[in-house]
């Protein structure tokens, strides 16, 4: 009421008080800035389980992107999905077989789709890709019974033509 009497008649006296305006402060410190590489980032968004944005600074800076399937296959139960979502694109083929070799389904149906797919990739054609190409590095460890395909080759022995002929 009395601000309208104040508009009608502009006196002094009817002037309403003004409020006080409310002011808000907020202080932010800045504790640190830290420069990482993209490797260091990369490696740790693989620990946290941020496998998207791995993949994608992956990409990004042309990292290794097995590393992020690896890990993704080693946290994930064995299923067709894990094998084709994450084992089939893992471009290292001794990591993939020592795997198939290795990993103990908890389902019969996943042992067996692990040791198709392994059967699959041990084909006498990947065999021989695995013994030329150099870029699946040894761990160095040998063991004095295997003979490597090379070899195989060497003293002119028959191979069978499909792994299924092996067993």
């Amino acid at each position: 009421v009395q601000t309208m009497v104040y508009l009608i008649t502009d006196m002094e006296r009817f002037q309403p008080k003004r409020k006080k305006a409310k002011v808000q402060r907020r202080t932010f410190r800045l504790l640190g800035i830290k420069s990482t590489t993209p490797e260091e980032l990369f490696s740790r968004k693989i620990d946290a389980g941020e496998f998207e944005e791995a993949l994608q600074l992956a990409q990004m800076y042309n990292l290794d992107s097995d590393r992020v399937y690896q890990s993704q296959w080693r946290n994930s139960p064995v299923s067709e999905e894990t094998i084709s979502a994450y084992l089939s694109k893992i471009s290292k083929k001794r990591w993939v077989f020592e795997e198939c070799h290795e990993r103990v389904p908890d389902t019969l149906a996943a042992a067996k789709r692990l040791i198709e797919f392994g059967l699959k990739i041990t084909s006498i054609q990947a065999l021989a890709d695995l013994a030329l190409d150099g870029s699946d590095e040894d761990d160095g460890e040998t063991n004095k019974d295997e003979v490597s395909y090379k070899e195989l080759i060497k003293n002119g022995e028959e191979l069978p033509s499909s792994p299924a002929e092996k067993l």
